[in-house]
Order: structure tokens, then C-alpha cells, then sequence
């Protein structure tokens, strides 16, 4: 018992010593030592036990007077790495990622809009192969995550329905990728929410992250934390079924969903049609429609109205302070304007303050940030000796 605690104590005083010369606060054990307050024989022979495992690495500085030259300490941040897939419209991306969350190699894929199950495994399956020749050298791979829109059953690693994919029904990850790693799946929302809040000044209380994009859904966290993480099942608005939208069929399969009359996916046709230099690229779009009247065309307004009156139910459910909102869009100043103008004339609850309305322009990098949790942290640990 005594041991295990004597362990216990002994890896998180490595991953305070990690986590210090990461930020810069120490580069030399005489400056752990000071900075932890820590006997400097106890520095010295944790720093020997990461320095063997590569997680820190010695490098000798010249020096300019006499006496010994100094040895300063730095973090391996490839040491471990994950690959990480995400999603742009209807390309799928595969990053070499470390852990102080930078992309080392990336590579990416079209996929049809007709795909099923054997094409999209068959995509993961090459993307996986690419990037993985591509790890730096003497790199650990900690595992696979998926960081992906739609429904999910996480713990079953099964994707079970994308818009973007409305072929593709029930996909387990893991025999598409057939190798003894670990693997997560994961609602890319959640983990941008999660990460975003981190870096917000104030996260207290209930926060709403709609994106209003090729599919629509949000994620909601309580005190940071988004809540069925772990599931990946929340806030799939886009098939919450309206009156308006009556008989319309939906990439589900189902009729009369939101996404019918305001995805971007059943949006599309009009706006090219009034509109033919536009992509389908949700990260062109945002410059491409910024100038452009997109309120002279009825099927905008009324998307927008939809948009903004299921919004404000769902507000009327968990109650949030605020309410992010990402979307191709927002990013014209008068669209934009109209949705505030339309979301702060709804009266959520008599007596109960409208929460507050924050444009977020779409963060993938913030997503990735989010998504490496699920997996580096725990592997450092391990390497640690936890």
C-alpha cells in the first residue's frame, strides 16, 4: 500500500515536472527544484527516469564564462502521437498529432456523397495507412481518434448516420481499421466546445454550441463539461421534425426534419442557382456568402426562422448562459444581424434572461485540441510509470 502511494506520488510529481518545462517556467533541475520546491536529489532522479523514457530530452548550451556548461531541459513533445480523423463538408482528414497538439503530416480524401459502408472503410483504411508512414521518428502511436458529426454509438465505436453520408449507415471504426490499437469516437462538437471553454473566460453554468452547417446539431456543456460525451448522442436538432417542413424527405429517411428546409445540404440547389461562383466547402463558404443579399431569398428567411424558433425550444430545455453559434452563414454581417435581432425578440421564459448570442466561427483546431484528450494524457501518464 504504501509503495502504490509512494508511486502514485511519484508520477504526478513527473507530470508537474513535464507540465513546468512544457510552459517554459523551467529549463535546468536547479530551476525545477526552486520552481516545485523539491529536493533537488528527487529532481535529478525523476528528470534521469524521464529522460529514459524520451519524454524529456538534455541539450548541452554553450557557455560564455567559466565553470560547467549548463544542460538545459526539453519536452519530446512527439514522443507519443495519435491520429486523429476529422471532417470538412465531405472530406475526411487524417493528422499525425502530438501531444502539445500539433499536426505533424496531415492527408485528406473527397468522399462521394453516395458512399456506404465499404467506400467510407475503405477511405478510413487508406488515410490510415498514409498517415501512419508518416510518424516522426522513434514515435509512439497511442491510438486512433475519430472526431466526427452525427450519431454515434461511442462505446461500440459504430457511426451510425452523417448527413453527409446518408448511404453509410452503422459503421464499426475498428474493422474498418482491423489493427490492436486504441481507438475513440468522439462528436467533433463536443470536443470544440470543450476546448473552447477552456480558453473562454468564463465557462460557469450551462453553455449551447449550435453549428448551422451541412447538418445541424448542437453540443451543450454544464461547468465545462459537454454533457453524453462519452455517448455521442445530443442536441441532433436537425431531425427535430416541424410542421413547416411537412412531407419533405430528409437524408435520414425520415419526413418533415429541420435539416429539409435549412441544412445546408437542402439549401444548396437555391443558393447556387441565384448564386453559381459558390462552393460546397463549408470553409470557402464563409468568405463566399459574406457580401452576398442571402435575406432577399425566401428560402433563407425561412430556414432562419426555423433555425431560430427550434433554438429557442431547446433553450427552453436545458437553459443555457450563452449560446454559441458556427456557421458558414453568420459570417455575413446582415444574416448575422437578423439572427440576433430574431433569437432576442423570442421570449425564452417569461422572468428568465435570454442567454447571451456569440458568433464562433468554426474552430477545427480547437476540435483537435479537444479530441487528443481522449487519448495522449492517459498514454503520458502510463509512460510515466501511472
Amino acid at each position: 500500500m504504501v509503495q502504490a502511494v509512494a508511486a502514485k506520488s511519484s508520477v504526478s510529481t513527473k507530470k508537474d515536472i513535464f507540465d513546468t518545462i512544457v510552459s517554459g517556467r523551467a529549463t535546468s533541475r536547479k530551476d525545477l527544484a526552486k520552481a516545485l520546491s523539491l529536493r533537488p536529489n528527487t529532481v535529478s532522479d525523476l528528470v534521469n527516469e524521464m529522460v529514459e523514457a524520451d519524454l524529456v530530452w538534455e541539450q548541452t548550451m554553450s557557455s560564455t564564462g567559466r565553470g560547467r556548461p549548463m544542460v538545459a531541459l526539453v519536452p519530446n513533445h512527439n514522443r507519443l502521437v495519435a491520429i486523429l480523423f476529422q471532417m470538412d463538408s465531405r472530406c475526411l482528414i487524417a493528422s499525425v498529432v502530438n501531444l502539445q497538439g500539433t499536426v505533424v503530416y496531415a492527408c485528406e480524401q473527397v468522399v462521394d456523397e453516395a458512399a456506404d459502408n465499404a467506400a467510407m472503410a475503405k477511405t478510413i483504411q487508406h488515410l490510415y495507412n498514409e498517415a501512419k508512414q508518416h510518424l516522426p521518428p522513434r514515435a509512439e502511436l497511442a491510438g486512433l481518434i475519430f472526431s466526427l458529426a452525427g450519431i454515434m454509438e461511442a462505446e461500440n465505436l459504430t457511426w451510425v448516420f452523417c448527413s453527409r453520408w446518408p448511404n453509410m449507415r452503422n459503421l464499426n471504426i475498428a474493422e474498418a481499421i482491423q489493427e490492436d490499437l486504441e481507438m475513440v469516437l468522439v462528436r467533433n462538437m463536443d470536443q470544440e466546445l470543450k476546448a473552447r471553454l477552456r480558453q473562454s473566460q468564463s465557462s460557469s453554468g450551462g453553455t449551447l454550441l449550435l453549428h448551422w452547417g451541412y447538418g445541424i446539431g448542437t453540443a451543450y456543456a454544464h461547468q465545462g463539461a459537454p454533457v453524453n460525451e462519452h455517448e455521442g448522442r445530443f442536441g441532433e436538432i436537425g431531425h427535430w421534425q416541424l410542421k413547416r417542413a411537412e412531407g419533405l424527405e430528409c437524408v435520414c429517411g425520415a419526413k418533415g426534419c429541420l435539416e429539409t428546409v435549412a441544412a445546408l445540404w437542402a439549401l444548396m440547389p437555391s443558393l447556387q442557382k441565384k448564386f453559381p461562383q459558390i462552393s460546397n466547402n463549408e470553409k470557402k463558404l464563409a468568405d463566399e456568402l459574406r457580401t452576398l443579399d442571402l435575406l432577399s431569398m425566401p428560402e433563407m428567411s425561412d430556414a432562419l426562422e426555423a433555425v431560430i424558433m427550434v433554438t429557442a425550444n431547446l433553450c427552453r430545455a436545458v437553459f443555457p448562459k450563452r449560446v454559441y453559434v458556427s456557421s458558414p452563414l453568420i459570417e455575413n454581417p446582415f444574416f448575422w444581424a437578423k439572427f440576433n435581432e430574431l433569437f432576442r425578440s423570442t421570449t425564452i421564459i417569461p422572468g428568465i434572461e435570454t442567454p447571451e448570442l456569440i458568433s464562433a466561427t468554426r474552430s477545427y483546431d480547437l476540435e483537435r485540441l479537444g479530441a487528443i484528450e481522449t487519448i495522449l494524457p492517459k498514454r503520458l501518464m502510463a509512460l510515466m510509470g501511472g
